[in-house]
């Protein structure tokens, strides 16, 4: 084993002792000095700081600023601040600039430097000194040539210079940690120090040392014998002697006694001395640091490189406050400023931040302008009235993530998983925090309390408006039982709202005018009523692709103005079929072969509202075309259509119309489709496919050919209609489309779909039509039934039907929310997610519904059922921790284990050689191989990204094949050799973002030959999507670009997000049966609707399914051969 992996497992040993609370014992010398105590604070006496016993960092959230101050104004004495000399002195109205803007700590740039402490403090802000890494090496040691021991490495070298120097050196370490900072301390101008690790230039501490002093002292405290091997030969002796563990934890624990004695020095001066650590965790200085009085605060930079969405709630938090630890985190300010795509602006991220966690930082290399301080004002604005309104919870109060289960209203998967919820307690009194985290989409949100105290009354408020919540509007106290059963609140898009529960005081009364309802709406059917009418729609052909290339408005004038009207068509002797199941363009209808036998006749300027109503009506007849001008544009003018049309000539589909400008307006709208090399001198067959919204319907004006220009306006290319012809088998999937019961307002009803459809044809079957909502279809391992979830009025029920849409059933058929199912590999069981315990849980019941029962589940949220192959597993996703991580159990729910068994840290291979937090892993989706050995995962890193890991059965190693930042989808191939990634990654300004689709390869290791170290481990492109620039994404010069994706040129500095620029997606990757193909949704299309594409796995250009257009993403399953 390499001796920093090695390294790396000992101080996860040591991480594990800080977390049971053993402490090591430390030599003499560790005793501190007598000291005087610090000089009364700038902010009050060295008691008057405290709220009784909380702490200046639990009165208030740590809003930390961070970055080069050099750039911000001129120094105090008018000269020009620059990077080259950050220490000037500051100007004072900088830091009333800060501490007005909401400020709470100001962190030095680089060092310390007292005069900027003491502004820091007249402000009314805290100070942290800087401590750097860098310092270690490129600063200390040149000043002190001589003094400091080198670092020795295993193979007996002296260590580069940029980590030359001995971690144990404690003389080195004083004057880096102790000497600078001493007097501030002592003034009270500092409190706390801040410590960056990362490795400017190379520049950093050097791994374990192996150097004279190091193994002397581990020769002496491990009774070994005899003289100190040259350096070279010292790890051979080791290892020799079978004690290179044995060196390595002696080297962890003195690193631990060094840090504790240098802390100590300056604690002994100020006890509630704070420290802060950026960017790497060092766990045996962690160790030294931390403490229950005095918590080490972790600036975590999981959002340094953060995705659109701007995730506050996507962390390791729950981990780090377990330990006891501050978590604050933060990222680049240029990425809240216009450097990158967001959903959020600065100031709904900063509140965010620091509302669910201890604080927030940021870290910025520009100048603080009026933008950066209204964000931060505004954000201020927010957090002091929680802060005052419920702020004693935040100070007092311990946090719990499991206490509420959450339930979306309308069951849509992506909509489930953006409701986040929090709580704090104090006694008996609950502080519920919930968040809607998704920008564009308004939530209702059922929240059931499964573990309140029985026999107790309580009353449900919003603290910050004072409304109570009623159970029924007349009353303010509620049940426990009727808590169980749920509170039912709406949500705007990216909002949050806070209920604080507590016992009801006796005769407690509040005026109905303070009230507000659980919003409970009836307003779709119940479960009954729903099922029924949704199976008196007829499964019936979905309408295929449309070009949309009519020409009308100011372009058509345009084509009026330069053409002249060569020939109208006949009104007469057109033949009319009404197309009742709309199955015409599925069976050929608009070809010339089909035959007219049984059809009526028809006349333009004709309605046919009498002969079949509303829908789908078919106009067909051959024409004689007159010769036409050489070289001259040829337009179809259609006078009218009530309100669509397609028209085919000679079986060839060449435009459309549709109601664009809306159906108060379309029918009238005259409109142009070109023809030009379509309709020719000679006979040719029309076909026109009208369809009738609402009201009469028809082709009721006339139409003629017009003949101009070569030059005039044309229609957009005609093309044939693509077709996935390699590929084969069905799909079915979920989609939206308009709904109603009658009336102008008809068309306004959306309702939900599941389509069928056949990749090879083209041809589609409706299935299923809901006024509600239906997620989730997954083929049965046979191909022959359908399960899908029906969710209205808030509860999911799973249906099963046949495959054509027949023989639809019931299978949960209870007053709760059933969602997520998932058919067991020999399709006798279905394992699915329910809330029917008031707590989300894993479920299985037969494929016909009997025998129902829990087989898994914690505390929290338990999703993501996967079967393994041979049917004897469950592997899911559980929220037990507060952090999402893959638990295993048997069929029968029997030996349910969390896959990484706590204390027994996996290998893991990364290719970047990054570590991991011990013992928490964040891991979400599980996937399983083929074979059943091994399991595939998308993992957040606890500092930066998401990665694609493959994970051993046992839990025994962890490998990451693939590199993204936004959450990513994974899926095994089915030969499994590869695994399908989708995700979402930073582009290099001015370049726009990119969604893509990759084949990482399963068997992927770092140190692999055959495949190149490259940031995607060597994976096969299959699809890259550019993201929009955006509206007003305009650059101030025309420099290039540095290549930095902080680059700040845009219009969006000003930090609000707006206008919104388009991040198109992938959503729901599935491989056909053959493992040759990929389907999935995404709205790349310039409409901007979602569309089922298909991608070969050889590559190529994805295929868009025609006809598959929705307003949400679609859910996407292949039928099995």
């Amino acid at each position: 084993m390499h001796m920093s992996e090695r390294l790396n497992r000992t101080a996860w040993a040591v991480l594990i002792l800080i977390a049971a609370g053993h402490c090591f014992a430390v030599e003499e010398s560790t005793e501190v000095p007598d000291l005087p105590l610090p000089a009364t604070s700038r902010l009050g006496d060295a008691t008057g700081e405290w709220k009784g016993d909380v702490p200046w960092w639990r009165q208030r959230k740590i809003v930390l600023m961070w970055g080069h101050w050099w750039p911000s104004r001129q120094a105090a004495d008018g000269s020009t601040l620059s990077k080259s000399n950050p220490s000037k002195k500051l100007p004072p109205s900088l830091f009333r600039n800060l501490s007005q803007a909401g400020a709470t700590v100001y962190v030095e740039g680089w060092g310390f430097d007292i005069s900027n402490a003491r502004l820091a403090h007249d402000a009314g802000l805290r100070c942290f000194a800087s401590v750097f890494a860098y310092d270690l090496s490129a600063r200390i040691p040149p000043k002190h040539p001589g003094r400091f021991r080198r670092a020795v490495t295993r193979s007996g070298e002296l260590s580069d210079e940029k980590k030359g120097w001995c971690p144990l050196d404690e003389s080195l370490y004083e004057q880096w940690m102790v000497s600078p900072h001493l007097e501030g301390v002592r003034e009270g101008l500092i409190d706390g120090l801040f410590f960056d690790w990362e490795p400017y230039a190379g520049h950093d501490e050097a791994g374990i040392c192996y150097c004279d002093d190091c193994f002397a002292r581990f020769m002496r405290r491990s009774d070994v014998q005899g003289e100190i091997p040259e350096p070279a030969k010292r790890f051979t002796r080791l290892e020799e002697a079978g004690l290179i563990e044995a060196y390595e934890e002696n080297f962890t624990r003195r690193r631990v006694e060094m840090y504790s004695r240098l802390i100590g020095k300056l604690r002994a001066v100020n006890p509630r001395l704070l420290v802060a650590s950026y960017r790497s965790y060092r766990w045996a200085f962690i160790r030294a640091v931390h403490a229950p009085e005095t918590p080490f605060t972790v600036l975590a930079r999981r959002h340094y490189h953060t995705d659109d969405r701007q995730p506050w709630w996507e962390s390791y938090s729950a981990w780090m406050k377990a330990q006891g630890f501050l978590c604050v985190p933060g990222g680049h300010m240029n990425a809240l400023f216009g450097a990158q795509t967001s959903q959020v602006s600065a100031a709904r991220w900063l509140y965010e931040a620091a509302i669910n966690e201890d604080g927030v930082w940021l870290w910025f290399q520009r100048h603080l302008d009026d933008e950066i301080f209204r964000a931060y004002a505004t954000a201020d604005t927010r957090i002091k009235a929680v802060e005052h309104a419920v702020g004693e919870f935040f100070a007092r109060g311990s946090e719990d993530r499991t206490l509420v289960t959450a339930v979306e209203w309308t069951g849509r998967p992506e909509l489930e998983q953006a409701v986040v919820v929090r709580t704090r307690h104090l006694g008996d009194r609950h502080l519920v925090h919930v968040n809607n985290v998704d920008t564009e989409w308004p939530l209702r949100v059922r929240l059931r309390w499964p573990r309140l105290e029985e026999a107790k009354r309580w009353t449900a408020r919003d603290p910050l408006s004072g409304l109570h919540y009623s159970p029924d509007g007349t009353g303010a106290e509620w049940t426990t039982s009727r808590l169980r059963t749920g509170l039912t609140v709406p949500m705007e898009p990216r909002n949050d709202l806070f209920i604080l529960v507590e016992p009801a005081r006796a005769g407690v009364s509040v005026d109905r005018s303070a009230l507000i309802r659980s919003r409970d709406f009836d307003a779709l059917l119940d479960h009954a009523r729903a099922a029924k009418l949704a199976d008196k729609v007829k499964t019936v052909p979905v309408p295929p692709r449309r070009i949309e290339n009519s020409i009308y408005g100011d372009r058509l004038e345009a084509i009026l103005a330069s053409t002249k009207k060569l020939f109208e068509l006949p009104a007469r002797d057109w033949r009319f079929q009404h197309d009742r199941a709309d199955k015409g363009e599925r069976d050929g209808w608009f070809r010339p072969e089909y035959t007219l036998d049984g059809w009526a006749s028809i006349e333009i300027g004709d309605f046919w509202g009498d002969k079949g109503g509303k829908g789908a009506g078919w106009y067909r007849r051959d024409i004689e075309v007159p010769p036409l001008p050489e070289g001259e544009r040829v337009y179809l003018h259609f006078g009218a259509v009530d309100e669509e049309l397609v028209l085919w000539i000679d079986g060839k589909q060449v435009g459309d119309f549709t109601h664009r400008l809306g159906p108060d307006y379309g029918w009238i709208t005259p409109f142009a489709i070109d023809v030009t090399g379509r309709l020719t001198p000679g006979r040719h067959h029309l076909a026109m496919r009208v369809y009738n919204i609402a009201g009469a319907g028809g082709v009721w004006k006339p139409v003629g050919i017009f003949v101009g220009p070569g030059s005039g306006p044309a229609s957009a290319p005609i093309k044939e209609a693509p077709r996935v012809a390699a590929h084969e088998g069905t799909l079915v999937y979920t989609a939206t489309e308009s709904m109603g019961y009658g009336g102008d307002d008809a068309p306004l009803t959306i309702a939900n779909t599941l389509r069928r459809i056949n990749i090879r044809t083209g041809a589609q079957l409706r299935v299923r039509q809901l006024r509600g909502h239906l997620w989730s279809p997954k083929f049965s391992p046979d191909g022959r039934r359908i399960a899908f979830v029906q969710d209205v009025g808030g509860r999911g029920q799973i249906f099963v039907m046949n495959e054509g849409g027949s023989g639809v059933v019931n299978l949960s058929d209870n007053a709760h929310s059933d969602r997520f199912p998932v058919w067991s590999p020999d399709g006798r069981q279905i394992a699915f997610a329910s809330d029917r315990e008031a707590d989300w849980d894993i479920h299985l019941m037969n494929a016909d519904g009997t025998d129902q029962r829990r087989v898994a589940g914690n505390p929290g949220v338990d999703r993501a059922a996967a079967w393994s192959p041979d049917g004897t597993q469950l592997a899911w996703e559980s929220h037990v921790s507060g952090v999402p991580n893959l638990w295993l159990c048997d069929a029968d729910g029997g030996d349910a284990r969390p896959l990484i068994a706590p204390g027994r840290p996996p290998e893991v291979y990364f290719f970047d050689r990054t570590k991991l937090i011990p013992d928490t892993f964040y891991l979400t989706n599980p996937v399983w191989s083929p074979d059943g050995t091994q399991l595939a995962a998308s993992m957040l890193h606890h500092h930066l990204a998401y990665r694609a890991v493959v994970l051993d059965r046992d839990g025994s190693s962890i490998t990451v094949v693939s590199k993204n930042t936004s959450p990513i989808l994974v899926r095994w191939a089915p030969d499994g050799t590869q695994l399908a990634v989708s995700g979402w990654e930073h582009a290099q300004s001015p370049t726009p973002e990119l969604t893509w689709i990759y084949l990482a390869h399963a068997d992927f290791k770092p140190e692999d030959p055959r495949y190149p170290r490259t940031s995607r481990c060597g994976d096969v492109p299959l699809l890259e999507i550019l993201s929009s620039p955006g509206p007003r994404q305009v650059f101030a010069n025309e420099l290039p670009a540095q290549g930095d994706v902080f680059d700040l040129r845009t219009w969006y500095s000003h930090g609000s997000a707006l206008p919104r620029r388009v991040l198109k997606r992938v959503h729901c990757l599935a491989w056909s049966p053959d493992g040759k193909a990929l389907a999935f949704s995404s709205d790349m299309d310039p409409s901007g609707a979602y569309h089922v594409y298909v991608v070969s796995r050889d590559g190529g250009a994805p295929v868009k399914l025609a006809g598959t257009a929705s307003a949400w993403p679609q859910q996407i399953s292949w039928r099995a051969k």
